[in-house]
């Protein structure tokens, strides 16, 4: 693979097919749907930047009860805290 990504027989990089998706369809996942997604794809470790960063705990923390996850957090103000 080259630098700037898979290449063709003729050495030139690939292009992505059309994307057949128009704004009107649209749907946005929920930071609860997208985590969950992720960690059904079997990903260790997750590290998450919010700019709302107690909106963000806590629908983490009750996706984590809803599915009997531990959870363990950390930001600079208050260090790493469980639960």
């Amino acid at each position: 693979m080259s630098p700037r990504g898979p290449l063709r027989p003729q050495g030139r990089p690939a292009r992505h097919p059309p994307s057949t998706h128009t704004p009107d369809q649209e749907t946005f996942l929920t930071l609860a749907e997208r985590l969950s997604e992720l960690v059904r794809a079997a990903f260790s470790g997750l590290y998450i930047l919010s700019f709302e960063h107690d909106d963000a705990v806590r629908e983490i923390a009750g996706l984590c009860r809803h599915n009997g996850w531990t959870l363990a957090t950390w930001d600079i103000e208050r260090g790493a805290a469980k639960g």
